[in-house]
């Protein structure tokens, strides 16, 4: 960090006093937001269904993506441990310590038994060597048995094939062209003879049509040029000929009606006066000027008479619904203060906790009692057990019968009784010292059942005073709530009325200071109304004086309407239209008059010097004679050469034609040669055994080649022979021993592989102390891999213990306060689509938070909410947070990085404008790179508030 000279170093303790003893990583989660932490903070709303200590404690910390926080907290203790689970580390390392305790057990072996099996395995591996050697030997006989009886066929089929190809042996192979070659000098050859036939025969024709002379036209091809002139005019001339009447008729509409528009507006003019009418287009102008100026003041007139008697409705319509909020609500002092409530059930928390606590031990001792009472009377089941009293009582009464004796004669009677008592008295004393631990017991269940029953007494009285404390609470509570005249609920139902009631009172507060604002705008809004229909009435007489002038012109009143001047214009338009249209036909009659009085003369002209007979025509008759005389002229003329060029066409064809029936002849020459022919007739025979001779020795090449895969490396002969050797009815049965020979073998091989894999794994054992060993140290590596993966496992459950404690206590720590000032926030930023937030208990009894929309007759689980309205939702809580921040300390600047990318212009400002609320608390730094945004915070936010920085 450097100084303002942008060279002096600046030590990071001095930035530290301005960040609250925030290091940077705090810094950036708390009192920094960006578009992405953004997004993060509503999706996690989404999914954590709007759990209130969730969102309060994300928005407090400035962690957006909380929940994924929880729940990698959750996934790394599951990955760790499961209770029913078998693929987390700690369970498969349980797992993997069972297993080896067992194999320990297992791996025990003695020496006797390692040779017997080590005997064992030696043979049955020799034994298995033998039968592998068998195996082998046999699938080779099989299998060349099988390969001669696949090929006994194709021997058949050989030597057929040889005996076919015998005639053929000396017919020449050609090439695989031939044939086509032969088919297409055939082909061209009767080409190129039908080509100088029917050349010969058109040559003669040509001779016999030319024309001993054709007759002379050189005069009308002399004057080709003016001809083609002439006929090309004469459509002109006939098109003005046909035109003339009609426009005729046009030039006498327009002049009628342009008499008839001059008779209705200035009867006493005639046609030739017409163009002292003409006005000045700067008359005109003022005269269209001022009609549409009159026509916009009567709109304005009567807009504002509309828009008076609108404002004047709205203004009563916010008048009588400002009376009925100022009738249905009492204020916020009318109500119980929270803290009163709170404390109430703080009180009532504590006193039910004391009642449960004292009846469940009161429970216990009851229970204790009850299991003294069976043990009791289980001793004296099995034999009545003695104690000091019973001891004591029969002593005494052995003392009281011997004073007797000594103060007395010796009766028969009394002596039996001191005998007998002297017995009771000392089985008494040896049961006593023989049973002196069930005594003990006995003596220890009495004085516990008195210990027991003296708690019991002094832990029911204080049930007792617990229950009288809890009722006389009871009544406080309703002593307290008498004054508001309200029958309540428990603390923590009364508590979330009082948050519903405050937010509704705050509501009718909001609404009632918007309807005074709207009032008076509305009264604001009448005036002004007034003001300008007082101008416009002002600027109605001043045009009234400029239209009266305007109407001298054009002979109309002061008072004429606009639509009336604008009538009598339209009528100075139309006549000055027809009397120009009228002018235009009458030039174009005159043109037409000219052009045809010159074609005419220019043509009588030509057929007096070139063909006098044709001047008793009329004139199109005349030019028409002249065009078909020249026409005839040019197609004899052009015969005669195209006879010429056709002569020497078919010449050329002809001579073309012998060239190729030549070089034909000499193709079929050279094919006879390869042939070897001395006819061209031949050629077709010898293509055949050609192709014959090729076909078959290509099957029998094919059938060798089959042969030479089934020899397995012999020689061709040498396979044939050995298969003609071999019976062929033979093989078969053959094949069919082998197999099951092969099959029983494979059978005792598999018998033997099982019998070594079990000697195997015998003597596998023999090394049994050493595994031992090594599965011991295992477990000793696992237990200790264990006991680190479970104190991971304890610090994670305690990690997400502690989190949701910690997000319980915040949540009851700042849920009013926060929840009041996030709906006020979040009905801000959604321009009142949302009235606000409240506090909702889903089915597990969880605190969630929902949007409450306006009127509050609509409630919105977040889970239902828009991705954008639940940013929005998470921006809210977030800057209430913020703000509850800067109430208890000096708050380091808030960064915002571009969070309106998604927002529309009318909520990015409404978010623009809660910043700049909050700038008075904390200073808000707010990076974009959209111009438009810093357009919109120039225009809505002020000055002294607003601060714009850009880098170049």
């Amino acid at each position: 960090m450097r100084g303002a000279d942008d060279t002096t170093v600046i030590a990071e303790s001095a930035l530290q006093a301005f960040l609250s003893g925030a290091d940077e990583n705090l810094f950036a989660t708390m009192f920094g937001i960006d578009h992405a932490a953004l997004l993060r903070g509503g999706e996690e709303i989404i999914r954590g269904g709007g759990n209130l200590g969730q969102i309060l404690f994300a928005a407090g910390s400035g962690i957006s993506d909380f929940r994924k926080v929880q729940l990698s907290i959750q996934d790394d203790a599951e990955k760790l441990f499961k209770p029913s689970g078998k693929n987390p580390i700690i369970n498969e390392a349980l797992s993997k310590i069972k297993d080896n305790q067992k194999q320990i057990k297992e791996t025990q072996l003695s020496a006797a038994d390692w040779a017997l099996h080590d005997e064992a395995l030696r043979n049955a591996q020799i034994r298995k060597s033998s039968i592998e050697a068998e195996i082998s030997e046999k699938i080779r006989q099989r299998g060349r048995l099988e390969r001669i009886r696949n090929g006994l066929s194709a021997i058949s089929r050989r030597k057929e094939m040889l005996s076919e190809l015998e005639p053929y042996r000396n017919a020449i192979l050609l090439t695989e062209n031939f044939g086509e070659r032969r088919r297409k000098a055939i082909t061209e050859l009767k080409i190129a003879e039908n080509e100088a036939l029917s050349a010969e025969k058109n040559l003669e024709h040509i001779r016999s049509s030319k024309l001993t002379g054709v007759q002379n036209f050189e005069t009308l091809l002399d004057h080709s040029e003016m001809i083609e002139l002439f006929h090309k005019k004469l459509g002109e001339y006939l098109k003005d000929m046909l035109d003339r009447p009609r426009l005729q008729g046009f030039f006498s509409s327009n002049k009628d009606e342009a008499k008839r528009i001059l008779a209705e507006i200035r009867s006493d003019l005639s046609m030739d006066d017409a163009f002292k009418l003409q006005l000045k287009k700067s008359d005109v102008l003022r005269v269209q000027e001022l009609g549409a100026l009159y026509e916009k003041l009567i709109g304005q007139r009567e807009s504002i008479v509309n828009e008076k008697d609108r404002i004047s409705s709205k203004i009563e319509q916010s008048t009588h619904r400002l009376s009925e909020i100022q009738e249905q609500r009492t204020s916020v002092s009318d109500l119980p203060m929270p803290e009163n409530i709170e404390h109430f059930e703080e009180k009532f928390k504590k006193a039910e906790d004391i009642l449960s606590k004292r009846r469940t031990e009161l429970e216990n001792i009851v229970q204790a009692l009850s299991d003294i009472q069976r043990q009791t009377e289980r001793l004296q089941i099995e034999r009545a057990v003695p104690t000091e009293n019973d001891l004591q009582n029969a002593r005494q009464k052995r003392n009281e019968l011997w004073q007797t004796l000594r103060n007395n004669d010796f009766p028969k009677d009394k002596l039996e009784s001191y005998e007998q008592q002297v017995f009771v008295s000392d089985e008494i004393s040896d049961r006593l010292r023989r049973e002196a631990d069930r005594v003990a017991q006995k003596a220890s269940l009495l004085a516990d059942a008195e210990s027991y029953k003296n708690k019991h007494k002094r832990i029911a009285e204080q049930v007792e005073t617990s229950e009288s404390g809890l009722s006389d609470l009871t009544e406080k509570w309703h002593e307290f709530w008498q004054q508001f005249g309200i029958t309540p609920k428990s603390p923590r139902e009364m508590r979330a009325w009082l948050q519903k009631q405050t937010a509704l009172i705050e509501k009718d507060r909001q609404r009632r200071e918007q309807l005074l604002s709207e009032l008076e705008t509305r009264k604001n809004e009448l005036r002004e109304a007034q003001t300008r229909a007082d101008r416009i009435e002002s600027e109605l007489g001043i045009w009234q004086t400029k239209w009266a002038l305007a109407m001298i012109p054009l002979g109309l009143e002061k008072d004429a309407t606009p639509v009336q001047a604008f009538g009598v214009l339209d009528e100075y338009k139309n006549l000055f239209y027809k009397l120009r249209e009228a002018e235009g036909f009458r030039k174009r009659i005159d043109g037409i008059d000219r052009d045809t009085r010159e074609f005419s003369e220019k043509v009588t002209q030509f057929a007096e010097k070139e063909s006098p007979e044709l001047l008793k025509l009329p004139i199109e008759q005349i030019v028409t004679q002249l065009k078909s005389r020249l026409t005839i002229a040019i197609k004899a003329n052009a015969g005669m050469q195209s006879l010429e060029k056709q002569s020497q066409s078919e010449e050329k064809t002809l001579k073309h034609a012998r060239q190729r029936i030549i070089q034909i002849q000499a193709e079929f020459n050279t094919l006879c040669e390869e042939a070897g022919v001395d006819t061209p007739e031949k050629l077709a025979e010898a293509e055949s055994r050609s192709a014959k001779r090729r076909e078959i020795e290509q099957k029998l090449n094919h059938l060798e080649e089959t042969l030479l895969e089934l020899s397995a490396g012999a020689g061709l002969e040498e396979f044939i022979r050995e298969a003609l050797s071999i019976d062929a009815d033979s093989i078969e049965p053959q094949i069919i021993t082998l197999s099951q020979e092969i099959k029983e073998s494979d059978k005792q091989k598999s018998e033997i592989d099982q019998t070594i894999g079990r000697e195997r794994n015998e003597l596998g054992k023999m090394d049994g102390s050493d595994k031992a060993i090594r599965l011991t140290e295992d477990i000793q590596g696992l237990l200790a891999k264990m006991s680190s993966d479970a104190e991971q496992y304890a610090r994670l459950k305690l990690a997400a213990t502690v989190l949701s404690q910690a997000i319980e206590r915040y949540r009851e720590k700042h849920q009013g306060p926060m929840l009041r000032r996030s709906g006020e926030l979040f009905s801000k930023i959604t321009l009142g689509a949302f009235e606000g937030l409240q506090l909702e208990f889903n089915d597990k009894g969880q605190a969630v938070l929902v949007g409450v929309r306006s009127l509050g007759k609509d409630i919105v689980k977040v889970e239902e909410m828009s991705t954008g309205t639940a940013d929005q939702l998470y921006l809210a809580v977030r800057l209430a947070s913020l703000e509850a921040f800067s109430e208890k300390q000096e708050s380091p600047p808030f960064i915002v990085d571009d969070i309106l990318i998604q927002f529309d212009d009318r909520r990015a400002l409404a978010t623009l404008q809660v910043l700049a609320e909050l700038s008075r608390k904390i200073q808000v730094i707010f990076f974009t790179h959209h111009r438009h945004l810093s357009e919109l915070a120039e225009k809505n936010i002020s000055s002294d508030e607003l601060f714009i920085h850009r880098l170049s």
